[in-house]
């Protein structure tokens, strides 16, 4: 028994090759069949050559942009219906189903002449030619074919012919991998397809023994099923798995959505999908999904951003120093690190709150900044951005609070000589430290020029300290973003990856810096917040009230990021395939959406205790997914009218993130009526100076079938009954609240929005659990009396939520 043991334990058992495989074990899988095989059949698109786009139909929206295609009025839409067209045309005279594009462009264009219709052939193809580039694993397999003296050849469903299939390969290929295939079979020259017969064709040719050929391709029916019924080996490569394709998918309704010029004027860019086929994920760690699948795309393009246009102030020859500025530059710092492969610039602590306070020179200043926050109502935190001693503020904001106008008699005190004076003060020691700690850092001389790197957006740290290092310093700012919004003079100032130059900025603005604060926790470079720098310009810090545990989930997050920084770096330079900075920065766009609005549920999972800090001294913080909470906002709001962030939404319905989506790209009105046609309406009892009031009021549809009933209350209308009990046998009530009118369904709602749960009266309504009522008879009602206290001569009104659970018949 010892002896067949051992004897066993000799023997090398080659492993099975499943017929489906991925990128990574197509060289193994290769290894497995050299020794039995003469030839390497592949595939052409989406296994040696694939596109920078999201499909390949997305390269006709570039092609209409060329001259031949525009002088003769072709569309993306009708090259496609073109197709089409020959083909069933040459399904009916010949039998056959394929077509070339010659016969494309006829059938496009009946009355174009030979010329013209070469012309358009050789637009098309010149378009694939920008977008195609050699998939790096299989011009490896091909390498090692050569070696082994296995010919290799192409066989192809294709409209091109064997010559232009040649010429599109030879400027993807290296040339030594493309002098190492021998023959290319295309589908339209053969008149019949891989799933039609094509490998009948092959075999004729090549007049080999099936077994001695292994094909791959992408296409199960055509690259596995069609050679295997003629006995060749196949194997079929799958390029991602289902997770990758539901993040491409949900990027593609991000992109269409985000930018309607998508698949209308230009092709939907995806330069990363050879990327995202190459890696190796592990899919049971979301960090992976969020970091290398999400972040790493968005930051390779902005790291790719920043070093081109660091390089070109460097050319103009400007002495240029990089400052990211942390909190929120700390990823971009370690993407550009990746990117470039070394460090690059440096990572200072500036923040908006210290860059605001080292700034007050002038009461123009203040009055700006007045300008910016005194809509917050925070007194107290706008007096400590403007360095008040805690006394003063604490008299400041009591004085103001207690005026009927509370906002104009706060700017009047702030206005006053000597608090000014306080402010200059506080302000110029404070500049002082500030510039202490730049020089400590940077060794900032006169005649450098400053780029701030940063998420971004308004570029308010730059914007602030530009004019003090200019005429302090004797020093240029510039900014470089990753987003930057259309404000004045803002191309002058700055640039960003995501900028009006080329995007909506209704996109930008309502879309997503609306609702950033994930990408800014994702990009964080820890907790702490710098608030003061001492006498040598050594930053202070604020504690961040964020936990523990996101701080590790952040880094393990942004491991994955810079781990697809490298790897993207390596996959574009061994395909040989440049993308270029619109590519970039379409596919960045599409993911930050996606990111945004149609997370996965692994993602939301995932990152449902992450918290956001405001990064204002303010120690406000907010759950960002938070599921719980946004479902019973739905329950009382109608779907255009929420406000909170909409990162959770999805797990309710794509119908109404894809509504919000909409709404916020496009800025349409809806009026509350608009939302839906159905009603429910409920007779509501009110008493008004004494006197008893009957009306017919409309409930509106909210979700899950909940409804929202608006009851108008004054302080001379202080009671009111809702009949239930008319209307239905059983109810569910989810809650009553008093609003003051002018705030209803906007930004201030909240703070003007008051719970009146425990003012509920239940007449004749029999609790039977948690929230759900029955109604004993038609007189059943709810009773609503709001404290006389609680009333001013505001209008206001009661917001009622109940949900329908069975309807009272006869």
């Amino acid at each position: 028994m010892d002896v067949i043991s051992e004897l066993a334990s000799q023997q090398q058992i080659k492993p099975e090759i499943k017929s489906q495989i991925n990128a990574s074990e197509l060289l193994t899988a290769f290894n497995h069949y050299k020794d039995k095989i003469k030839v390497l059949s592949l595939d052409c698109f989406d296994t040696v050559l694939w596109r920078k786009t999201a499909q390949p139909t997305d390269v006709f929206y570039d092609l209409q942009q060329r001259p031949h295609f525009l002088s003769h009025e072709i569309s993306a839409a009708l090259r496609m219906s073109a197709e089409a067209i020959a083909r069933f045309r040459n399904y009916i005279q010949h039998g056959k189903f394929e077509a070339t594009l010659d016969e494309i462009y006829r059938a496009a264009c009946p009355t174009l002449n030979e010329d013209q219709i070469h012309a358009l052939v050789d637009e098309e193809i010149a378009a694939e030619i920008s977008a195609c580039y050699g998939f790096s694993p299989i011009i490896e397999i091909i390498r090692a074919a050569h070696v082994n003296n296995i010919k290799v050849i192409i066989v192809s469903n294709t409209y091109l012919k064997q010559k232009q299939l040649h010429q599109l390969l030879t400027s993807a290929l290296p040339k030594d991998v493309m002098a190492a295939i021998n023959e290319i079979f295309c589908s339209c020259e053969y008149g019949r397809s891989k799933n039609g017969g094509l490998f009948e064709d092959v075999l004729l040719k090549l007049a080999i023994p099936a077994q001695s050929i292994l094909h791959i391709g992408d296409n199960a029916a055509a690259d596995l099923h069609a050679p295997s019924a003629f006995n060749i080996n196949a194997l079929h490569l799958l390029q991602f798995n289902t997770k990758t394709k539901e993040i491409l998918r949900l990027q593609t309704i991000a992109a269409t959505l985000g930018d309607p010029q998508v698949r209308q004027s230009r092709s939907l860019a995806s330069p990363f999908r050879g990327v995202y086929s190459t890696a190796k994920i592990d899919y049971n760690k979301p960090e992976s999904v969020v970091g290398y699948m999400s972040m790493g795309p968005i930051m390779y393009a902005f790291a790719h951003f920043i070093c081109e246009e660091v390089k070109k102030m460097e050319q103009a020859g400007k002495n240029v120093k990089v400052l990211f500025l942390l909190r929120d530059g700390y990823l971009p710092a370690r993407a550009c690190e990746a990117y470039m492969g070394k460090t690059m610039g440096k990572e200072v602590r500036i923040s908006r709150f210290t860059a605001t306070a080292a700034a007050f020179r002038t009461k123009k200043d203040v009055d700006n900044y007045l300008m910016e926050s005194i809509t917050s109502l925070h007194f107290r935190y706008i007096c400590h951005q403007l360095l008040l001693p805690e006394n003063i503020a604490a008299q400041i904001t009591e004085s103001a609070e207690k005026a009927a106008d509370s906002k104009r008699e706060f700017v009047l005190l702030i206005q006053q000589e000597p608090i000014l004076k306080i402010i200059f003060a506080n302000s110029a020691e404070y500049r002082a430290r500030l510039k202490e700690y730049l020089k400590n850092e940077t060794g900032l001389q006169s005649g450098d020029t400053l780029c701030f790197v940063d998420i971004g957006y308004t570029g308010t740290s730059q914007r602030i300290l530009t004019p003090v290092l200019k005429d302090e310093m004797g020093v240029d700012v510039t900014g470089l973003y990753l987003i930057s919004l259309d404000t004045p003079e803002w191309r002058s100032a700055r640039r960003g990856l995501l900028d009006p130059s080329w995007c909506d900025n209704r996109t930008l603005t309502n879309m997503i810096c609306s609702s950033v604060a994930l990408i800014e926790e994702i990009c964080t470079g820890g907790g702490d917040t710098v608030v003061n720098y001492d006498q040598h310009g050594k930053p202070m810090f604020s504690k961040s009230n964020n936990s523990s545990s996101q701080l590790v989930k952040t880094r393990c997050i942004q491991e994955e990021c810079v781990r697809f920084v490298r790897e993207a770096k390596q996959f574009f330079q061994s395909s040989a395939v440049t993308v270029d900075h619109t590519e970039m920065r379409e596919a960045a766009l599409a993911e930050l959406i996606r990111r945004i609005y149609l997370p996965t549920a692994a993602e939301v999972e995932y990152l449902q205790e992450f918290q956001h800090d405001l990064d204002k001294g303010t120690k406000v913080t907010f759950q960002i997914y938070d599921v719980e909470k946004n479902l019973n906002e739905l329950h009382r709001q109608e779907l255009p009218y929420i406000t909170f962030h909409p990162y959770s939404l999805k797990t309710t319905s794509l119908n109404h993130i894809v509504t919000l989506m909409a709404q916020r790209r496009y800025g349409f009105d809806v009026a509350l009526e608009d939302t839906s046609l159905r009603r429910e309406w409920l007779t509501v009892l009110s008493v008004n100076e004494q006197k008893t009031q009957k009306e017919m009021l409309c409930a509106v549809p909210t979700h899950d079938g909940y409804y929202s009933l608006w009851i108008p209350v004054t302080h001379k209308k202080t009671q009111v009954a809702i009949m239930l009990g008319i209307q239905y046998v059983a109810v569910q009530i989810e809650s009553a609240e008093l609003i003051k009118s002018h705030s209803i369904l906007r930004a201030t709602e909240k703070e003007n929005c008051r719970d009146i749960w425990s003012l509920l009266l239940f007449n004749q309504l029999n609790n039977r659990y948690g929230k759900f009522f029955e109604c004993s008879s038609n007189a059943s009602s709810v009773l609503i009396s709001p404290n006389i206290q609680m009333l001013d001569h505001d209008e206001y009104l009661i917001r009622f939520v109940f949900r329908p659970i069975e309807k009272r018949t006869g």
